[in-house]
């Protein structure tokens, strides 16, 4: 039986540039476009809470896979009363091959 992949952080940004559905050629969502979601009449868009490739990082998320960046978040969430992250996990492996070449 094969190990299941472990699940990888990626920022943002980042993981448009690699996820292969990131469709800058609207003007829509501020530019971010998403090949993946739509129809064919509407152009899809890229948001985080609905992305196909991956998920928004939590608190927990940020502390078992990079414990350093859950302390610089836990300072932001102290100032702000919440936490905002730009960081995504992706779990699943043929979107970790994706994004993570080696």
């Amino acid at each position: 039986m094969s190990k299941k992949p472990e699940p990888k952080l990626i920022y943002l940004d980042d993981l448009i540039k690699r996820c292969g559905y990131f469709n800058a050629n609207t003007q829509l969502n501020n530019g971010y476009g998403c090949k993946h979601r739509g129809n064919k009449d509407e152009p899809g868009k890229c948001f985080s809470f609905c992305c196909p490739v991956a998920v928004n990082a939590d608190y927990e998320d940020l502390l078992k896979l990079d414990p350093e960046l859950a302390k610089e978040y836990e300072e932001s969430e102290k100032e702000c009363g919440f936490i905002e992250c730009d960081w995504m996990v992706v779990y699943k492996a043929m979107y970790l091959k994706r994004c993570f070449k080696a």
